[in-house]
């Protein structure tokens, strides 16, 4: 993309009859920085760019220099590359999103993306080192954006990130600092969804709207039941194989006929928690059942077509985009580096012939 902002804003001031001086001392600059601008030599910060703007009464795209619709076609694409991309770990990720940024540098949803993935990259190892630029993400987001959606995404991450703060020491952050975020969110009754479950019977989509709202609140529900229970690790593990078998009784009933649409992985996740807990408790035939039942469902999603359609009760002829869950997704591949690596189980029972041929069954899916 050609930015042309540094000619743009010399014309702007010069049609004001403003020396470099006059500008630097509105914007609160040096006029050493005016002339680098306007020279091309550097961009002024994130949080810059909106003043600079609203000084001149146009927008940041006419700033700098760049065409609306063109623009806003590239960034779609780029978003839709980098949520394609579900593990911030990812390096490619943090590549697109680093050319990204420095090609877009207004844009919130963009911003929004670098926000999250400073935070949730590398497993967390970064949290104090990314501290500032996290928070100066933030605080420009807050305070020049003017989309709800996009300021309250910030908001929960912002949340999530002092959460994780919180519990390193001297980091300067307790849970009062998350708390205080989580109280400026709105209530569930507030939300999207909740208002689309009972508003939208005279919409002429209605029937797809309220579906892929119940999708989300099953989705939020099962993230409640999971942390409520199966998370906690004070929590008696017979209490937890409980809620575990609940919530995977739920979802056999949501979803009658076997296809979990976008719940595959939390379903999978449930067999994969139960093995694990059987196995704490010595119920070795039953970690080998739900070891199989993780399988058996991960095979089976990723020999499902790209688009497939649902034939259950409540979800009948709702297609389903198995990309949603990431791409390129291989949920054999996934399951089997959890069975190999994360679940508690010790060598003699990963060496074991009922184990390997659980995992070997994993190998090679197509």
């Amino acid at each position: 993309m050609n930015i042309n902002f540094g000619s743009n804003l010399k014309k702007f001031r010069n049609d004001r009859k403003l020396t470099q001086e006059n500008l630097a001392e509105f914007l609160g600059v040096s006029f050493q920085t005016i002339s680098k601008w306007e020279r091309g030599d550097v961009y002024p910060d994130i949080a810059t760019l909106p003043d600079v703007a609203k000084f001149f009464g146009v927008s940041t795209d006419a700033l700098l220099g760049v065409d609306a619709t063109e623009t806003e076609e590239k960034i779609k694409e780029i978003i839709e590359q980098l949520d394609g991309i579900k593990s911030e770990g990812d390096p490619k990720k943090a590549e697109l999103i680093q050319k990204a940024i420095s090609e877009y540098p207004a844009d919130f949803r963009l911003q929004l993306r670098w926000m999250a993935n400073l935070m949730f990259r590398n497993n967390g190892k970064d949290y104090v080192q990314v501290r500032s630029k996290v928070q100066a993400i933030y605080n420009y987001i807050q305070t020049n954006c003017t989309d709800d959606t996009i300021r309250f995404v910030a908001r929960r991450y912002m949340a999530q990130y002092y959460n994780a703060l919180s519990e390193i020491k001297e980091s300067g952050y307790t849970f009062s600092d998350v708390q205080s975020l989580v109280e400026q969110m709105p209530k569930l009754r507030d939300s999207q969804e909740f208002c689309k479950s009972f508003l939208y019977y005279q919409h002429p989509e209605r029937q797809e709207i309220i579906r892929d709202t119940l999708q989300e609140e099953i989705a939020i529900l099962h993230h409640g039941l999971h942390h409520y229970g199966i998370f906690q690790l004070d929590t008696p593990v017979e209490e937890r194989i409980k809620i575990a078998e609940i919530t995977l009784k739920l979802n056999e009933l949501l979803f009658d006929d076997g296809h979990y649409g976008k719940q595959w992985l939390v379903v999978m996740y449930l067999h994969g928690y139960l093995a694990a807990f059987y196995y704490e408790i010595g119920e070795t035939d039953k970690v080998l059942w739900h070891l199989q039942k993780c399988a058996d469902l991960a095979i089976e999603f990723d020999r499902l077509d790209k688009i497939s359609v649902m034939k259950s009760t409540i979800f009948n002829g709702k297609k389903f985009d198995k990309t949603a869950l990431g791409k390129p997704f291989s949920a054999s591949e996934k399951m089997m580096r959890l069975m190999q690596n994360k679940y508690p189980f010790e060598e003699k029972f990963k060496n074991s012939e009922a184990f390997q041929r659980i995992v070997n069954s994993l190998i090679n899916v197509r």
